[in-house]
């Protein structure tokens, strides 16, 4: 073999030994997990939020707000009314479908806005852990209520509801 060769073939032994081959290994793997949570995310917010919605109000502005987040959200329970042992129900009822959240609309929630006044919606959230995907499916949840917050405000200007 030529001296080339013989270089050539020292500089590799040199090379792959196992102090320089571990951290490349590790390194490899920490990049596929990653990418493996990253491809989770991704189809996380790809997907609907599964909620459940209780409409206490049961009022235009309401249904409004009710029809947005089922544009928006899979709806699993749904219940007009004040009774409150739907609370419960609607809880067990979301967990079981593995759901992120339960939304309440108080009975007093289209007089508030209709008084100009600030509407306040009650969340129940359904955390499992603290992992990435538990923050993303919250924030889908989030851009869910943010639209449903937008077609409120558009139907009251629509129906040119007096604004103070």
């Amino acid at each position: 073999m030529s001296s080339l060769g013989n270089m050539i073939k020292k500089e590799v032994k040199e090379l792959l030994t196992p102090a320089r081959l571990v951290p490349i290994i590790i390194i490899a793997i920490v990049f596929a997990s990653l990418g493996g949570v990253i491809g989770g995310a991704q189809k996380s917010l790809a997907d609907k939020p599964v909620i459940g919605v209780i409409d206490q109000s049961q009022s235009n502005i309401s249904g409004v707000a009710f029809y947005a987040l089922n544009s928006t959200s899979n709806i699993v329970y749904s219940y007009n009314g004040t009774d409150p042992a739907t609370v419960q129900e609607g809880l067990n009822r979301v967990q079981a479908h593995g759901g992120a959240a339960l939304l309440i609309f108080p009975s007093n929630f289209s007089q508030r806005i209709s008084a100009n006044q600030s509407a306040i919606v009650q969340v129940y959230w359904m955390m499992k852990g603290a992992d990435v995907l538990e923050g993303v499916q919250s924030s889908v949840v989030s851009l869910a209520i943010s639209e449903m917050n937008y077609k409120v405000s558009s139907y009251l200007i629509d129906s040119k509801a007096p604004v103070s």
